[in-house]
C-alpha cells in the first residue's frame, strides 16, 4: 500500500480505535504523492527514450547550427571550417512575365521573370540599407514543351518549373537590380529544391542537378541520395519513399519535407545552372523552389584533403564531396546529365554536415531529480498522512439539560394594507375629418371616428367625387350629399376629455395615378378603429 493510503486513527495507550481521525487531507495527500511520483518517471522516461534529431529546432532564419562559428570539423576525410555569415534571402513577390522555353502563356521574351525583396544579412549593409528590389530570371536552356505552361512561375510562395513525368529541362538563373536590370554580382545565392519525391507506385522518381560551383546541405536523415557525375552534382529522390505532402511555406517544414529537401548555396555567381528532372511515368511533375537557404543558414568553407598533408590553408581541387550518405552511383537514368559549355570548370564543392560527436548524458542528473523527487513525495507524505499518535481526552459527562421555557406567544400576524387602486388611463380616441367641395371651393367638412365610413367614389375620375353614401354613417348624418368632392382630409385625437388636438390639412391629389390616390385615401381610412372596437 502507498505510504499515506491506510486510514488514519486516533490511539488511545498505544492501540488504535475504531473511530476514523475523519482528516480529508491524508488521501488529498497521498493523491499528491502519487502524482509526483508519476510525473517523475514520465520525465525519466521521456529523457531515457529521447533521441536528438539531425537539425536543431527552427529559428526565424533557418536552422540552428551544429557548430560554432569558426569551428573546424572533419567530415569523410575532408577539413572544414564553419562560417556562420548568413546569406540574403529573397521573398518572391509577383510575376512579371511568363514564357519559360517559349512555351507560353505569355508572349514575347521567353524566360520567367519574377519580381522579388531580397533580404540582406547585417554583415551585407553596414549603412542599414538591407533591402533592395530584384528581378529573377528562369530562362530554359534545353528543349522544353510542356501543355499547361500556366502552371509555371509561381504556386503559393515558391518558383515552380513543370514537366512531363520522364523529361528534363536545363535551367540558367539570373539575378538581376529592379531597377537598372544589371546583373548583380553577390557572394551567395541560396536555392532550395523541395518535395523530391516519386508516385506512389515507384515511378517519376524526382532529380536535381547543380552546375554551378556551391554548397549544399542535406538533412542526416534525408530521403535523397546524393551522386556525384563530372563536375556536376545530382541529388536525387531515394527510391521506395513514396509521394510526400507538399510544403506550403519556404521556411517552416515539417521533418519528412526537411528530410525531402536540399539546400545550396551557390559561390559568387554570375548565373546559376541547374537541371530539373524525373524518371519516367504518368502525369506530370512540378518543381518547386526558393531564394532560401532552409536546412541552414551559415556556410562552410573547404579548408583541405586530410587524407594527403595540406600545403596551404585553401585545399587543392578535390573530385568528390562530403554527404550525409554512403556514396552510391546510382544517377538519375532518364537522360544522362553532362557537362556542356554552359557548367562551369571550377572545381565543385559539397558541404554535407556531419553529425556532431554526442557528448555522453549525465544521467547522475537523472539520479538526483529522482532522489529530488522521492523526498518531496516522503515530505508530503510526512506532513499530510503519517499515523500521529494521540492520547484520547476523557470528556466529562455533558450537564443536565435545563428546564423547558415558557412558550412564547404566537406573533400577532399583520395584515398589510391593499395596494391603492390606479385608474387606468383613459383611451386614446381618433378622427378622420374630410373637407368636401364643388370644384375646389370648401363647402362641408364631416369628422368620422370609426370605419366603414360608408362611402364610395366614381372611378377613374378627378378629383374624388362621392357616388354614393349609405344611410345611418356618420358622413351621411353629417349632411355629406354624392356628386361632392372630396378635396382634404386631417388627423385628430384627444384622451379622455382633453379637448381634440387637430394636425394639419392634408390635400387629396387632384392628378395622376387615381387608383394610387384611391388607395392612399383607403389607407388612411384603415387606421381608424373598427366600428365594434371604437368603444365611443
Amino acid at each position: 500500500m502507498f505510504p499515506g493510503e491506510e486510514q488514519c486513527r486516533l490511539v488511545e495507550d498505544g492501540v488504535p480505535s475504531e473511530e476514523p481521525m475523519g482528516r480529508p487531507s491524508c488521501r488529498v495527500g497521498a493523491k499528491v504523492a502519487a502524482g509526483v511520483t508519476g510525473i517523475a518517471l514520465l520525465v525519466c522516461g521521456a529523457l531515457l527514450f529521447h533521441t536528438p534529431g539531425g537539425i536543431s529546432s527552427a529559428t526565424a532564419t533557418g536552422f540552428m547550427e551544429k557548430y560554432a562559428d569558426g569551428e573546424i570539423f572533419e567530415d569523410h576525410g575532408h577539413m572544414y571550417k564553419h562560417s556562420c555569415k548568413p546569406t540574403s534571402t529573397y521573398t518572391l513577390q509577383k510575376v512579371l512575365h511568363n514564357n519559360f522555353g517559349g512555351a507560353g502563356p505569355d508572349a514575347g521574351d521567353e524566360g520567367i521573370v519574377i519580381k522579388a525583396l531580397r533580404h540582406k544579412p547585417d554583415w551585407l549593409c553596414p549603412d542599414g540599407d538591407c533591402f533592395q528590389l530584384v528581378k529573377i530570371e528562369l530562362h530554359a536552356q534545353s528543349p522544353y514543351n510542356f501543355a499547361k505552361p500556366y502552371m509555371n512561375g509561381m504556386q503559393g510562395k515558391f518558383a515552380a518549373i513543370t514537366l512531363d513525368t520522364g523529361a528534363s529541362v536545363d535551367v540558367q538563373l539570373l539575378l538581376r537590380d529592379y531597377h537598372t536590370d544589371e546583373i548583380l554580382s553577390v557572394p551567395f545565392i541560396p536555392l532550395s529544391v523541395y518535395d523530391l519525391d516519386e508516385n506512389s507506385d515507384g515511378s517519376g522518381r524526382e532529380y536535381v542537378i547543380a552546375h554551378t560551383e556551391h554548397t549544399s546541405t542535406l538533412r542526416q536523415s534525408a530521403k535523397v541520395i546524393h551522386t556525384k557525375i563530372g563536375t556536376s552534382h545530382a541529388y536525387e529522390a531515394e527510391e521506395g519513399q513514396g509521394m510526400a505532402q507538399n510544403p506550403t511555406d519556404p521556411i517552416h517544414l515539417t521533418l519528412d519535407q526537411q528530410a525531402r529537401s536540399v539546400a545550396f548555396n551557390f559561390v559568387k555567381p554570375k548565373e546559376v545552372r541547374f537541371t530539373l528532372g524525373s524518371m519516367k511515368g504518368p502525369a506530370l511533375r512540378m518543381f518547386s523552389f526558393s531564394l532560401y537557404n532552409a536546412l541552414s543558414a551559415c556556410n562552410d568553407e573547404f579548408l583541405y584533403d586530410v587524407t594527403q598533408p595540406p600545403s596551404t590553408t585553401k585545399a587543392p581541387a578535390t573530385t568528390e564531396a562530403p554527404t550525409t550518405k554512403a556514396p552510391t552511383t546510382k544517377a538519375p537514368t532518364t537522360r544522362a546529365p553532362t557537362t556542356t559549355s554552359t557548367t562551369t570548370t571550377t572545381t565543385t564543392v559539397v558541404v554535407v554536415k556531419a553529425a556532431p560527436v554526442q557528448k555522453p548524458f549525465p544521467w547522475w542528473t537523472v539520479a538526483l531529480g529522482m532522489a529530488a523527487l522521492v523526498a518531496i513525495t516522503y515530505l508530503v507524505w510526512y506532513m499530510y498522512c503519517r499515523e500521529k499518535p494521540q492520547k484520547r481526552e476523557v470528556v466529562p459527562p455533558p450537564p443536565p439539560p435545563p428546564p423547558p421555557a415558557e412558550p412564547a406567544p404566537a406573533p400577532v400576524p399583520v395584515v398589510a394594507p391593499p395596494p391603492p387602486v390606479v385608474a387606468p388611463p383613459p383611451p386614446v380616441k381618433t378622427k378622420l375629418t374630410f373637407s368636401f367641395g364643388n370644384t375646389g371651393n370648401h363647402v362641408k367638412t364631416c369628422a368620422v371616428t370609426h370605419k366603414p365610413i360608408g362611402m364610395t367614389f366614381k372611378r377613374g375620375v378627378f378629383p374624388l367625387t362621392v357616388v354614393r353614401i349609405s344611410e345611418g354613417s356618420e358622413l351621411h348624418q353629417g349632411d355629406i350629399q354624392p356628386d361632392m368632392q372630396l378635396l382634404r382630409y386631417r388627423w385628430g385625437t384627444k384622451r379622455g376629455d382633453e379637448e381634440w388636438e387637430e394636425q394639419a390639412w392634408v390635400d387629396v391629389p387632384q392628378t395622376g395615378d387615381w387608383e394610387q390616390v384611391y388607395k392612399g385615401v383607403t389607407n388612411e381610412i384603415d387606421k381608424l378603429e373598427p366600428l365594434a372596437a371604437s368603444g365611443y
